[in-house]
């Protein structure tokens, strides 16, 4: 799992997508003209690019265009799950991962 705190996303400027991209440890991405394709590594493709679930304060996110929808300053915490596992409750399993992201001020923070 990897863990993008708050300390680290206000101190870069830019969108979620690009603070993603310099902290990417265990992912790819790579820009496309719709949204960008985003590859857990050490996960087996089988067929293109096996895009991960990810959820902005608990609600699933339709398409990976939504990490371009925010700045860093405006989220707490992202966490990654490269396995697609996570104990935390209301959150479904994925094969090809998970990215969860949380807003400032948003009271699941205080779930952790």
């Amino acid at each position: 799992m990897l863990v993008i705190e708050e300390a680290q996303l206000t101190r870069r400027a830019g969108t979620l997508l690009s603070v993603m991209q310099s902290a990417a440890g265990p992912m790819e991405i790579r820009e496309t003209p719709g949204c960008p394709e985003i590859t857990m590594r050490g996960k087996k493709r089988f067929h293109g690019a096996a895009t991960p679930s990810i959820y902005v304060n608990g609600m699933h996110a339709t398409n990976t265009c939504v990490l371009n929808d925010f700045l860093a300053v405006d989220v707490s915490r992202v966490e990654i799950y490269p396995s697609g596992v996570t104990s935390r409750p209301g959150y479904v399993n994925s094969a090809d991962g998970l990215i969860l992201v949380f807003l400032v001020g948003s009271s699941e923070i205080a779930q952790r």
